[in-house]
């Protein structure tokens, strides 16, 4: 698998590539759809493509947040696509790029059943949300 990290004017040229995951995403509750969109198109967060060979197969939002200590940490905010697999294999990639950006720790928000997964890469769960419907 490779990453392709964009740029904001390339993230929105090639929307119609990112954008289905992304409402899947939103649809199962995951992300907030309008806020998620205007953090991109205002360069606040980063889309990555994920490739297997010449097909896309899965795509990653990232931003950069700060802790109570105004360290930069980088988060990975929704993902989706094909698969967890192909997201876990260039987390070396997303790591790398949190780096460059001079983070601290990289923040995961996921589901409960990507603990195992996370765990080969060193994530470790630090918190849990927990959620009632209201409405």
């Amino acid at each position: 698998m490779n990453l392709a990290t964009l740029g904001r004017d390339e993230a929105l040229t090639l929307s119609a590539m990112w954008l289905p995951h992304l409402e899947r995403v939103v649809a199962r509750g995951m992300a907030n759809g309008p806020a998620t969109l205007a953090e991109i198109q205002g360069s606040v967060q980063t889309v990555h493509l994920i490739w297997d060979g010449p097909r896309h197969v899965a795509s990653v939002g990232t931003r950069i947040i700060h802790d109570i200590n105004n360290n930069p940490c980088g988060q990975i905010v929704w993902c989706g696509g094909e698969g967890f697999p192909a997201i876990l294999d260039v987390m070396p990639d997303l790591e790398a790029h949190a780096r460059a950006a001079g983070c601290v720790r990289l923040l995961v928000h996921g589901r409960l059943g990507w603990k195992r997964g996370l765990a080969q890469h060193g994530l470790r769960p630090r918190e849990a949300t927990y959620v009632k419907e209201l409405a």
